[in-house]
């Protein structure tokens, strides 16, 4: 996928299919019968599907400007984890009747659209919780636990275009002049320059995988005995392993009374689980800032194309901005502060 192409994604509306023939299409092709509720989602049609014994099913029908070998990624990576991580709290992939993983649904117009059918993550969201250094922690022992059991697996759209990747900051110096208030402006700016300057240079030296790519709060659940599990594989790729951990240190930085928030918290479960060299430590503060520089920057560009979903859009560009002023304060001490007892 090209850079312009990973942009029409987000800008492609999702898909507009009525209710009815996606029943008709469920019953069909899966044997499966309910009732279907919408889902949040930034760029697909996404719903719950209820069969009477609770919400058992993700319905997702993929924007038409989705590469379908970027599905095949998410589906190989949930098949993947069903074998190494049984046990870690990711959906499972249902095929169809006759084995199929992806079968084409048709809109209105003919246009078809790519289904992919898992199983429901039980739980709430824990992104609207007010978190803790324990929550914190089992935060970074399920991103150790999912990282160790991604090592290993391989696939040919794992090196793709995307635009949340950490390595595309650079690339986005104009973007960042649609980040409406100047000192968030001017932090995003901060933490390009320390991640050009202290990370940029050593991303050949970094340990390589396939990643989630996008461990946030709002996409991890918690059912009712405090079981945590993880949804939401949109945006995988290969990338620097200690990425993924600066992904998820960047909605935590910006929580909790410490000078970095409950972000330690979450290192020092990661690292007990699968530890860091020294230069992943080293490089954490610079790659959590290009993370939350990421998402102010397209989070403002975004809401200034469509003011309509401003507020949706710009969800979580407080807490980045929250994040960016930690970490700057932090200074230089932003590694020791990470890795403090």
């Amino acid at each position: 996928m090209s850079h312009q192409a990973a942009l029409d994604l987000l800008e492609t509306p999702p898909p507009d299919i009525a209710l009815p023939p996606i029943l008709a299409f469920l019953a069909r092709e899966y044997g499966l019968h309910g009732t279907l509720t919408r889902l949040p989602s930034e760029k697909d049609l996404t719903f719950g599907l209820d069969t009477g014994a609770g919400r058992d099913w993700v319905v997702k029908i993929a924007n038409i400007a989705e590469p379908p070998e970027a599905l095949a990624l998410q589906a190989a990576a949930l098949d993947h984890l069903a074998v190494t991580a049984p046990d870690l709290g990711t959906a499972r992939v249902r095929r169809t009747l006759t084995g199929e993983v992806f079968p084409r649904i048709h809109d209105e117009a003919g246009a078809a659209h790519i289904m992919l059918v898992v199983s429901y993550v039980p739980g709430a969201q824990i992104g609207g919780e007010a978190l803790n250094a324990a929550d914190a922690a089992a935060i970074g022992n399920m991103l150790a636990g999912l990282d160790r059991g991604l090592a290993g697996f391989t696939h040919k759209a794992a090196q793709r275009t995307l635009l949340w990747d950490h390595r595309r900051l650079p690339d986005y110096t104009g973007m960042m002049e649609m980040i409406a208030d100047p000192a968030h402006q001017a932090l995003a700016r901060r933490a390009l320059a320390r991640y050009r300057a202290a990370a940029l240079p050593h991303q050949g030296a970094l340990r390589q995988q396939i990643v989630h790519n996008d461990f946030n709060p709002y996409n991890i659940m918690r059912d009712e005995a405090g079981r945590l599990g993880v949804i939401d594989f949109g945006d995988m790729l290969q990338a620097p392993l200690v990425q993924d951990l600066a992904v998820a240190l960047a909605y935590l930085v910006p929580r909790g009374e410490g000078a970095l928030g409950h972000a330690p918290s979450c290192v020092r479960a990661y690292g007990a689980m699968l530890p860091l060299t020294k230069l992943e430590q080293q490089l954490l503060p610079a790659l959590t800032g290009a993370r939350a520089a990421l998402t102010l920057t397209i989070a403002n560009w975004r809401a200034a194309r469509n003011p309509h979903r401003a507020d949706y859009i710009l969800r979580n560009a407080p807490s980045a901005a929250r994040a960016l002023a930690r970490l700057d304060a932090a200074g230089d001490e932003a590694a020791a502060l990470l890795f403090a007892p």
